[in-house]
């Protein structure tokens, strides 16, 4: 997926300044949220929290 912040804040359900703060590392989102963002995005939870 290629979405600006604002889409995938939009997709997601939250503020654009969450999914900022969410992906610079200042603010990590409950164990709810990331299922809900799994289901949102269609992936599997470990597919979601992989590094690489």
């Amino acid at each position: 997926m290629n979405l600006t912040q604002r889409q995938m804040a939009e997709l997601l359900g939250i503020d654009v300044s969450t999914c900022s703060k969410y992906e610079t590392g200042a603010m990590m989102p409950s164990a709810d949220r990331v299922a809900a963002f799994c289901k949102a995005l269609s992936v599997k939870f470990d597919d979601l929290l992989e590094t690489r």
